[in-house]
């Protein structure tokens, strides 16, 4: 009887799937809250429905490919510019590869390093090309007195990240039970967050800065009736290069409990980004009301060479650890 109640105790704010629970009841009940040292560095994501993966495809079309082009006075309507999903993704797929094994030489292993970084990371734009990335949370407010629109872009408190897009990836259900017998729905679903870190806000000058750092903003002029139209398709832009470490991610788990019922993996992955140029336009139309450019002069000839190498791709010698 004590056996029973202390397993009851162990598994009483935990759900796992009831055939689960039917073919363990012999066996120890894992904990409730497993410490995080026993969590792996990287967690694995669970596998998407196929109405998930539907979704995902879909999403995925409403991005383009193609570099953009900083001449042009007027975007195509309904611009969304590069998928950064897309650009995460292929990046952290050459970085993984980005390791020389022991049965290929230092010669070939730099061959294939340097035939990689010569590869498009999507469409034909490459490592040292420009990525146009779309904010995702943009404030407008209109100020009639001096016919200008204020458009707000704020800023994240980990990195001071700019957030570009959000997915929930669904992988299905099940029904789930307590160590008291209670039964619940629980809920598969991984969630991703990709935001931009610029590297070099200080290149610009904004006409607003919130006093806490976490908000930047810019006016333009506009007339009252067409601010009225566009106010709610205004959108920010960022025109930027890659930039060392090229991609980084932090990670945490939830695990389905009787109050929260759902299990995922929350993924919060950031794109580096040196800023060239960043645009204010109108989404639904394509109207470009402004361009911000740097206040600093180009890269000079003496660094080009450093900031092509931090837009590379650097293997590592993994036949060389021990």
């Amino acid at each position: 009887m004590k056996k029973l109640i202390s397993v009851l105790a162990a598994c009483s704010v935990c759900l796992i799937p009831i055939t689960s629970f039917a073919e363990t009841t012999d066996q120890p009940v894992p904990s409730a809250a497993p410490k995080a040292e026993m969590k792996p560095a990287k967690y694995k994501m669970m596998k998407p429905t196929a109405a998930a993966q539907k979704k995902l495809r879909e999403e995925a079309k409403k991005y383009t490919s193609a570099q953009i082009d900083t001449s042009l006075k007027k975007l195509p309507p309904k611009y969304f510019g590069n998928d950064p999903r897309a650009i995460y993704t292929a990046i952290e797929k050459r970085l993984e590869q980005a390791e020389k094994n022991e049965f290929e030489t230092t010669e070939q292993f730099q061959k294939r390093l340097e035939k990689q970084n010569s590869n498009p990371i999507i469409g034909k734009i490459k490592s040292e090309g420009l990525f146009a990335l779309q904010a995702s949370y943009v404030d407008s407010k209109y100020s009639a007195d001096t016919s200008e629109m204020n458009v707000y872009l704020h800023l994240g408190y980990s990195q001071r990240e700019i957030s570009l897009s959000s997915i929930k990836i669904d992988a299905g259900s099940y029904e789930g039970t307590n160590g008291f017998g209670a039964r619940t729905i629980v809920k598969n679903a991984d969630h991703e967050e990709y935001a931009a870190v610029p590297s070099n806000y200080t290149d610009f000058e904004f006409p607003y800065i919130e006093t806490t750092g976490q908000s930047i903003g810019v006016k333009f002029a506009l007339n009252p009736n067409e601010a009225k139209i566009a106010k709610n398709d205004m959108r920010v832009l960022l025109i930027a290069k890659l930039t060392a470490p090229l991609i980084s991610e932090n990670q945490r788990y939830h695990s389905a409990t009787f109050s929260s019922p759902y299990n995922g993996v929350f993924s919060d992955r950031y794109i580096h980004i040196n800023l060239s140029e960043i645009w204010i336009y109108n989404q639904k139309t394509g109207q470009i009301y402004s361009k911000i450019a740097r206040k600093v002069d180009p890269i000079s000839s003496e660094t080009t060479e450093k900031v092509s190498s931090e837009r590379s791709i650097q293997g590592t010698d993994k036949s060389k650890e021990r």
